[in-house]
Parts: C-alpha cells; structure tokens; sequence
C-alpha cells in the first residue's frame, strides 16, 4: 500500500509540473496574440489613414485585368 501511494505522489508531482509548464506556455501565447492583435489594428488604422488621405480613386481588384489578358 505504501508503494502504491508513493506512486500515485510521484505521479501527481510530476503532472503538477506538466500542467505549470502548460500554464506558462498558454500565458506566453496569449501575450504574443495580444501584441499580434495590437499591431494588425495599428496597421488597419495606418492603411485607413493613408486611404483617406490618397487623391487616387478606391482600388478594386475587379476593375484590373490579370496580366495574361
């Protein structure tokens, strides 16, 4: 019995451990997704920015013919 029990310690320290280091590699993801989200909007907001201040008509990717016609 007292085997089995320091087993199931051994098992439990070490899924401690597992579930530690999960815990910090979800937080860092969650960080970089964060900053990767922060720099798309400021992108999004720069590319606005420059759409509204450009004297040229609104670029649409239907009005240009492909290059092999």
């Amino acid at each position: 019995m007292q085997q089995r029990l320091e087993i199931l310690e051994s098992k439990l320290a070490h899924m401690e451990l597992a579930f530690d280091e999960l815990n910090q590699v979800v937080y860092e993801q969650a960080k970089q997704l964060e900053a990767a989200h922060r720099f798309i909007e400021n992108l999004q907001g720069r590319i606005k920015e420059i759409v509204e201040h450009s004297d040229d008509p609104p670029y649409s990717a239907e009005d240009e013919r492909p290059p092999h016609y």
